[in-house]
């Protein structure tokens, strides 16, 4: 039997990995890493979560997904009345500021990516890499690394996943900057599956991009997520340090 390590990791992206021939609201490409205590999150973060869609929508089928949501699409439509509008989104940007998780992000400039290079890599499985070894670093911090991380990632497709399967046991197996094999085991789980921490992810990976697409206005949330970005310096940092660590953006701006 497997040695598995207490930590559970889900992953979803924001923007589209396309580098031919985007649209300026298309630049960036984010991939959002949710490391999960797993004890904490079926203990917390799983019942807050599924509370409120039992008291919004009478059932805790409904996937939370940001584009359905702003749009409201779907179960979303009673969103469209602004009062149960403003208590679904308030109280859901609450359990996203009380709920515990570690945040590794890496941001991907399409923009900048093509004009540094004339054959760049695709920005997924660029931001997957620098991802990955950020989470290395943090299990080896936590002595964590002679057991096994399973990490979620949400299914693109048969031949997208095949792709990226692929990428993944590349630098799993030393493909990295450290040339160390990851002890990461990857699953790809259909939206369908209702995943509590797929759901996190995806609400993660939006206010990302969007503060590096709108720079001068601020999402709302990504103060919020400043406190559980992975960090330089320990938790006494939590908030600040995490440039370069929790958060990885490239080709980085000097």
């Amino acid at each position: 039997m497997k040695n598995y390590n207490p930590y559970t990791i889900f992953v979803d992206e924001s923007g589209t990995d396309n580098l031919k021939k985007f649209k300026d609201d298309d630049r960036y490409f984010v991939l959002a890493f949710c490391i999960f205590d797993k004890n904490y999150y079926i203990k917390e973060a799983e019942p807050k979560f599924k509370k409120l869609k039992f008291d919004i929508f009478g059932h805790d089928q409904t996937i939370i997904h940001g584009y359905d949501m702003m749009n409201c699409i779907g179960d979303f439509q009673c969103l469209q009345d602004k009062k149960i509008r403003k208590i679904f989104l308030d109280r859901l940007t609450e359990i996203i500021e009380s709920t515990n998780f570690i945040l590794i992000s890496t941001v991907i400039d399409k923009k900048r990516l093509n004009e540094k290079y004339t054959s760049a890599q695709n920005p997924y499985e660029l931001a997957l890499k620098y991802s990955l070894e950020r989470v290395y670093k943090f299990m080896k911090e936590r002595n964590q690394i002679n057991k096994v991380t399973h990490i979620v990632i949400e299914s693109r497709g048969k031949d997208s996943n095949f792709k990226l399967n692929k990428a993944f046991d590349k630098i799993r197996d030393g493909e990295n900057w450290d040339q160390q094999k990851f002890p990461f085991e990857v699953e790809f789980i259909d939206k369908k599956s209702n995943s509590t921490g797929l759901q996190i992810a995806d609400l993660v990976a939006e206010p990302i991009r969007s503060q590096h697409l709108r720079p001068n206005k601020p999402h709302p949330n990504f103060k919020t997520l400043e406190s559980k970005f992975y960090c330089k310096g320990g938790r006494e940092f939590t908030g600040s340090n995490y440039n370069g660590y929790g958060l990885k953006i490239f080709p980085q701006i000097f």
